[in-house]
C-alpha cells in the first residue's frame, strides 16, 4: 500500500512546486518589479534590441534620443529654435540693416513683415526683391546664414506672438511716384531725415545711408541745391540757376537733363512739361533779366498760365511764377 502511494505523493509534489513557481513570475510580470516586461510581439524588435531607438525618439524623457545639447533639433517647430542659429541670425540681421525696412523684429515697416519665414521664403525675398533693396542689390547670403537668420526670424515671431503691433511706418510720401516711399520732409533732408539717418546722411546704427540709393554725388546735393522751391505739393531743393538748367544744370544731370548713374534726371519732378521732344526749354526762348521765359512774359494771364495756372500759382509739377516774382508782384498788384 504504501509502495503504490509513493508515485502519486511525487506527481502532487512536482505539481505544486510548479504551481508556486508560476504565481511568483505572473506577481513579477504584474507591478513586482520596476521592469516593464519586454512585448516581442507588437515591437517587430528582434531580439539584439536594436530597434529600440524608435521608443526612445517618442519618448519625451529622452529629448527625442538626443543628449540636452542637442536636443533643439529634435524638430523644426519654433519651440525648438537652437539658440546659437538664432543668435547668429540676429547678428545677420543686424549687420544687413534689415531692420531700416523691415522693423527691428521684422514685423515690417518701409517693407513687408517677414517674421516666420521659412529658409526657402527667405531666399525668394532676397532674390526676387533684389530691387528693393538699397541700391538694387541681391544680399549674398550663404545657407547656413539664411538658416540662421530664417531661425531668428521665427524665434521672434513665437515670442511676440501678435502682442506688440508693429511701430507707425515714417515713410509715407510716395517720392515722385517713383514707389520708393521717404519721409515727410525729403526736400530738405539735414533738417528733416538726420535724427535717423546720421547728421551727414551716411547712415546710422541699423538705418542704411542716404547714398546707398542717391549715390555718392549726393554727398554734395544738400550744399550744392540751396534753393528751396515749393509748388503745388512738390517742394524741391534747386541749385542756383536752375531756370537756365541746360547752361547750369547739365554739368550733374547730363546734357539732355536726363540724369545719370547717380544723379536722377531732371524730368522725373518735371515730367510731362519736359516731355521728349522737350517743350522747355525750347517753349521759354526770351531771356529777360537772367531767366528764360515764354514769349508772352509781357502778359503772362492768357500766354502763362495755360502751364503754370489760371492764378499762376502753379501746378503739381510746374513751379508758380511768384516763386521768383514774388513781392515784385504783389507790390504792382497793390499800386
Amino acid at each position: 500500500m504504501s509502495s503504490s502511494r509513493s508515485p502519486f505523493i511525487a506527481m502532487l509534489f512536482a505539481i505544486s512546486f510548479v504551481s508556486i513557481v508560476g504565481c511568483t513570475l505572473e506577481a513579477q510580470n504584474d507591478g513586482g518589479s520596476d521592469t516593464p516586461p519586454i512585448d516581442t510581439a507588437d515591437s517587430g524588435s528582434d531580439s539584439t534590441g536594436t530597434d529600440g531607438a524608435d521608443s526612445l525618439a517618442d519618448d519625451p524623457s529622452t529629448n527625442g534620443g538626443l543628449d540636452d545639447d542637442n536636443a533643439e533639433l529634435s524638430s523644426g517647430t519654433t519651440d525648438d529654435v537652437n539658440t546659437s542659429g538664432m543668435n547668429a541670425g540676429a547678428k545677420t540681421y543686424a549687420d544687413n540693416n534689415c531692420a531700416a525696412c523691415h522693423g527691428a523684429d521684422g514685423s515690417g515697416g518701409l517693407a513687408q513683415s517677414i517674421l516666420g519665414t521659412s529658409i526657402s521664403g527667405l531666399d525668394a525675398v532676397l532674390r526676387d526683391s533684389a530691387s528693393t533693396h538699397p541700391g538694387g542689390t541681391v544680399l549674398d547670403l550663404t545657407e547656413q546664414e539664411l538658416e540662421d537668420l530664417s531661425a531668428f526670424l521665427r524665434a521672434t515671431d513665437a515670442t511676440t506672438n501678435g502682442e506688440d503691433a508693429p511701430p507707425a511706418p515714417t515713410h509715407t510720401v510716395d517720392a515722385l511716384a517713383s514707389g520708393v516711399l521717404h519721409a515727410p520732409g525729403l526736400a530738405d533732408p539735414l533738417n528733416n531725415c538726420t535724427a535717423c539717418h546720421g547728421s551727414d546722411l551716411t547712415g546710422a546704427g541699423t538705418v542704411p545711408s542716404c547714398t546707398s540709393c542717391h549715390g555718392e554725388l549726393w554727398n554734395n546735393a544738400s550744399a550744392l541745391h540751396t534753393d528751396l522751391l515749393s509748388s503745388g505739393s512738390i517742394t524741391g531743393l534747386h541749385a542756383p540757376g536752375r531756370d537756365d538748367p541746360q547752361a547750369n544744370c547739365a554739368s550733374c544731370h547730363a546734357h539732355d537733363l536726363f540724369g545719370t548713374d547717380q544723379t536722377p534726371a531732371c524730368w522725373t519732378c518735371h515730367g510731362s512739361i519736359w516731355d521728349a521732344p522737350p517743350d522747355y526749354p525750347p517753349t521759354h526762348t526770351k531771356h529777360e533779366d537772367g531767366f528764360w521765359h515764354g514769349p508772352g512774359l509781357e502778359s503772362p494771364i492768357g500766354d502763362c498760365d495755360a502751364c503754370h495756372g489760371t492764378d499762376l500759382t502753379g501746378t503739381q509739377l510746374i513751379p508758380s511764377c511768384f516763386a521768383c516774382h514774388g513781392n515784385k508782384w504783389e507790390d504792382e498788384d497793390d499800386d
